[in-house]
């Protein structure tokens, strides 16, 4: 006999835009390893985040993984255009 199951998975995502200005803070931000980050956290303003470190390690490491080659593109087409005009 056959046999069928069913399961169901929710998912749920955010998007959000964000200036060079703040893309750039961030990418400062995350200079320092999620460790060093999270040690810090945990020492000076407490362990809200100890329910969201995952979450937070996985953020960090997308925008330092992501986030300098988009800023790199801005600061190479201002240093294009300023050799043009």
């Amino acid at each position: 006999m056959s046999e069928i199951k069913s399961w169901c998975k929710m998912e749920f995502t955010i998007s959000f835009t964000i200036t060079e200005e703040e893309a750039r803070a961030l990418d400062a931000l995350t200079g320092y390893s999620a460790d060093e980050f999270i040690k810090y956290f945990y020492d000076h303003l407490g362990r809200a985040l100890v329910p969201y470190e995952r979450g937070l390690r996985s953020f960090l490491s997308t925008v330092r993984e992501q986030i300098p080659q988009h800023l790199q593109r801005m600061t190479d087409t201002r240093k294009l255009w300023s050799k043009t005009t």
